[in-house]
């Protein structure tokens, strides 16, 4: 090993650690479990078995209902606009409002769902 390599490795390893670098490997987990989160809740939507799809059709609250439409009608918001939205459309139905915010060329990959309150339904 070089002595200018092993100089530096010692002082990264013996050296305490700072407020400012522990609050940013408290930033930096935060930043990774966030997006993990996200993409597990993303997963447990889309892989309902019939066994769980039926649990939801027994004990319908409004949340379920709106789960078992969404499912129901995969190309919703392409019937919804009439044709491929663009990003940042905004498109509404039944007091919910979906803004595209991410896509690709073929697939529209990220999507803002807002419910609106009762008394703002159209």
């Amino acid at each position: 090993m070089e002595p200018a390599f092993s100089i530096i490795l010692q002082q990264a390893v013996l050296m305490p650690l700072t407020s400012g670098a522990i609050i940013g490997m408290v930033v930096v987990a935060v930043l990774l479990f966030c997006p993990a989160m996200i993409s597990g809740s993303e997963v447990a939507y889309f892989s309902l078995g019939p066994s769980h799809i039926s649990e939801l059709k027994e004990h319908p609250s409004r949340k379920e209902t709106m789960v078992l439409n969404l499912l129901d009608k995969p190309g919703l918001l392409l019937e919804l606009k009439g044709g491929f939205p663009r990003m940042k459309d905004v498109i509404q139905c039944k007091g919910i409002e979906f803004t595209v915010l991410a896509m690709d060329k073929r697939r529209i990959k990220e999507v803002k769902v807002f419910l609106k309150n009762p008394e703002q339904n159209e």
